[in-house]
């Protein structure tokens, strides 16, 4: 419980109950390996201008000395996670996938993003390739930056968890070849982000992790 305490005349306590989030669903991580979470939501700068993306966060996998491969010349097939296979964190129907674009949009003049848009719409220019999952409850998990045509569903496949649904790339506006995640309730741009746990994860020290709380978490998943 958070106690509130203002300066007045008059001393006025106020208190605002907090409760853990519960999920309706029992998920799994969407990759398999040694990952690790950036943009959480403990970091400001990215994933909070808006409520969908409260809680997501961008997963990028190490090598084997746990470390992130990345350079000014660092091409795609070069970094440990293009090309992983992304996993339905849990059972659920497929309610919307793109799987048409094929370029990076970072760095493409203002000119150049409104012509992609007319194209292909807003999505694809931010997400790249991407699947959405609607799960029991109403949550709905998302997948973006996917390759171009790696994707293995269609809108209204019952999906499986842990079914394959596409492989990670570096689609739309993405910095480097990572996956990134978000679980919400909803599937509307006002949707609210939602806290996902998963249970089989743990951290390098062997220890159990169910929510990622800091920003640079590395987990592992088999």
């Amino acid at each position: 419980m958070i106690v509130i305490r203002r300066r007045t005349k008059q001393k006025i306590n106020k208190s605002v109950s907090l409760s853990r989030y519960i999920n309706n669903n029992k998920y799994i991580f969407p990759v398999k390996g040694a990952w690790q979470i950036d943009g959480n939501f403990d970091c400001i700068p990215y994933h909070r201008q808006r409520h969908v993306d409260e809680f997501a966060f961008d997963l990028c996998k190490l090598d084997k000395n746990l470390r992130l491969s990345k350079g000014e010349n660092t091409k795609e097939d070069d970094y440990p996670c293009y090309g992983e296979e992304v996993y339905a964190i849990a059972d659920g129907t497929v309610v919307k996938v793109y799987n048409n674009f094929d370029v990076n949009t970072i760095g493409k003049s203002s000119d150049e993003l409104k012509q992609l848009e007319h194209v292909h719409g807003q999505w694809p220019v931010i997400c790249g390739n991407f699947v959405t999952i609607k799960h029991s409850g109403g949550e709905c998990s998302t997948y973006a930056h996917l390759i171009y045509k790696s994707i293995r569903v269609k809108p209204g496949d019952k999906v499986k968890q842990g079914q394959i649904i596409g492989l990670v790339g570096n689609t739309g506006l993405s910095s480097c070849p990572h996956l990134h995640f978000e679980l919400r309730y909803g599937n509307t741009a006002n949707s609210r982000g939602l806290p996902c746990c998963f249970t089989n994860i743990i951290g390098t020290q062997g220890e159990k992790i169910d929510l990622i709380t800091e920003e640079y978490t590395i987990v592992h998943a088999e």
